[in-house]
């Protein structure tokens, strides 16, 4: 049996970019909640998330001036 995929409709669509928002902001509330500079790994296990989508998100917020990173120890701090 071939089943036709079909490209995203504009609500699936939607509904990724509303998912990806919170997962942005679950990480503002992580990095802003910590007492200290926090790493990568550690926001990663704390959202259940793989390190890499974690680490491209983190990239975006810096970019954007969210986070700030540390330069020393690669941590970060809003």
């Amino acid at each position: 049996m071939n089943s036709v995929k079909h490209p995203p409709s504009a609500r699936d669509r939607a509904r990724g970019e509303v998912t990806t928002v919170q997962r942005a902001l679950n990480l503002l509330r992580i990095v802003g909640a910590s007492e200290r500079p926090i790493g990568v790994n550690e926001i990663a296990r704390r959202l259940e998330q793989h390190a890499s989508a974690v680490s491209r998100t983190l990239s975006t917020l810096e970019h954007n001036g969210f986070v700030e990173r540390d330069e020393e120890t690669g941590r970060f701090v809003l």
